[in-house]
């Protein structure tokens, strides 16, 4: 019988236990010590990306066999090796965001990768470990000029790239096939046509990766400002789950 007793009483404590470890694992995240200021010293670096920060996607948003089409791959550099697992990144979008399917590399090299591209006219940052640094990018589909419409402009712009010898793929090769010729014209006449362009034009804002915290409590948006009265934090956003020098925290 004592032996009884003194595991009922181990299992007490360990239900005791498990139960305030749970209540602690949902809580939210609580962030002390916030600054509006931007910060000096966040955990990570980006030293390059492709596609780089502020990259604006023009092309037609379907490839030549009618699938989706856009930035689905992300190569990151940083300045120190990192350790990183998919639940080290974050998608964020003005849209419902792409979901990220794996995350592979190591060192200072690593590569997200999304299970489809990002919503027509959208504004996507992946980000990575807690809001420390992100890679932000927009969907313009025939927006060539970037200039916020896709208009007879556009085609004209697209006109002079391939005359004049200066047409670059990522900017130009609009049916996504690989060449840059008369056709991309003619691919983005017809969508206009078909009305398959935002004629309301495209969100020009120069949002950003935004830590808005109140009360305490931080979550990360893309925008200008915070809302309803939230403070911009520091960051990283939330507790950084990846460390310098390829150590997991």
């Amino acid at each position: 019988m004592r032996v009884r007793r003194t595991y009922g009483r181990l299992y007490g404590a360990a239900s005791v236990a498990l139960l305030v470890w749970c209540i602690w694992d949902v809580m939210p995240t609580r962030v002390t010590g916030l600054s509006s200021q931007p910060s000096t010293s966040c955990p990570l670096t980006i030293v390059s990306s492709d596609p780089p920060d502020g990259f604006a996607d023009v092309l037609h948003v379907l490839d030549t066999a009618g699938q989706p089409a856009g930035v689905t791959l992300i190569h990151v550099e940083f300045a120190e090796p990192v350790d990183m697992t998919p639940t080290d990144v974050t998608v964020l979008s003005t849209k419902p965001p792409p979901q990220v399917a794996a995350v592979w590399g190591a060192g200072v090299d690593w590569y997200v990768s999304l299970d489809a591209p990002p919503q027509p006219g959208s504004s996507t940052a992946v980000v990575f470990c807690g809001g420390g640094v992100s890679v932000l990018f927009h969907s313009r589909p025939g927006d060539i000029n970037l200039d916020g419409t896709a208009d007879e402009r556009d085609a004209g712009a697209l006109e002079a790239a391939i005359s004049s010898g200066q047409s670059e793929p990522a900017l130009h090769d609009f049916n996504r096939d690989g060449a840059v010729n008369a056709g991309d014209v003619d691919t983005w006449r017809a969508v206009l046509e078909a009305g398959g362009f935002d004629l309301n034009g495209y969100d020009v804002t120069p949002n950003r990766v935004l830590c808005c915290c109140s009360g305490g409590y931080c979550s990360m948006h893309i925008g200008t400002a915070c809302a309803d009265g939230g403070t911009e934090a520091a960051c990283p956003c939330t507790p950084n789950p990846c460390s310098g020098n390829g150590n997991s925290s």
